[in-house]
């Protein structure tokens, strides 16, 4: 009997080996050796994503396949290079290789169908996001939104400011700063 923590997935149509949809377990994720990739985490999670192997009882490699993000790690495997799982009808992947030998399989394999290019990986960091500054960004797009959708009626955006936070928004929206003036907030 089968240890619960795989799932068969489908054979290769050229080869008809055996490539294994794996849920993650320890020997997956010392392949994956920390790589601080949120794709790769939620595959790790069993959150979305696929993680595949071609060997269940000692996996020296891995692909991890979520969206259009595919990410190699462990020993290069052709035939994991090679592998698109049935259920998958795109035709488009970005496929990751986690050293210069997956990046020769890669571009050994699909030769002129692979193009390389320079992707900008942003740092996983907790407890850096400002929810002023962020709250800030949003005004601003609600604020061009409300502007466009004005000017595409044929309507003045009039804008009013309640403070000098919303003063800086209408400036960087394009308004310029007439005058201060009094008026009251009344409790009725």
């Amino acid at each position: 009997m089968q240890n619960n923590k795989y799932l068969i997935a489908e054979t290769t149509k050229e080869e008809r080996n055996m490539v294994y949809k794996i849920k993650n377990n320890s020997k997956i994720e010392l392949l994956f050796n920390n790589w601080q990739e949120t794709l790769i985490w939620s595959c790790q999670q069993d959150v979305m994503g696929h993680l595949y192997t071609t060997s269940l009882d000692d996996p020296q490699f891995v692909m991890a396949l979520v969206g259009d993000f595919c990410f190699f790690a462990g020993k290069p495997d052709k035939e994991l290079v090679s592998f698109k799982p049935q259920w998958c009808q795109q035709d488009f992947v970005i496929m990751t290789p986690q050293s210069k030998e997956w990046s020769d399989l890669i571009e050994g394999t699909f030769g002129g169908r692979a193009t390389k290019v320079q992707r900008y990986a942003i740092k996983k960091e907790m407890n850096i996001f400002d929810a002023d500054k962020l709250k800030c960004i949003v005004a601003s797009i609600c604020g061009a939104k409300l502007i466009l959708e004005c000017l595409d009626r044929g309507l003045y955006p009039s804008w009013d400011a309640q403070n000098m936070g919303s003063v800086a928004l209408a400036e960087k929206l394009g308004y310029h700063f007439d005058h201060a003036y009094d008026a009251y907030e009344i409790q009725w």
